[in-house]
């Protein structure tokens, strides 16, 4: 295994894990009241923690994948 296909391997990953934040973040962004709803229903919150949530998931979502 070379060092460029390393190389294209991590940036691969960088890109999906990107992608998968944009993604999160459109959601969060365009449908978060039909998303604090359906949450509402399991868990019993009050929207200013329900604003809380995606800042606490993006801090906690690099750390997922370095253990």
């Amino acid at each position: 295994m070379s060092i460029a296909m390393i190389r294209d391997a991590l940036l691969w990953c960088a890109v999906m894990h990107y992608g998968v934040l944009l993604v999160w973040f459109l959601f969060f962004l365009l449908a978060h009241d039909w998303m604090y709803r359906l949450h509402g229903r399991w868990f019993h919150l009050i929207v200013h923690v329900w604003h809380l949530k995606p800042y606490q998931r993006v801090e906690v979502y690099p750390a997922e994948w370095r253990s």
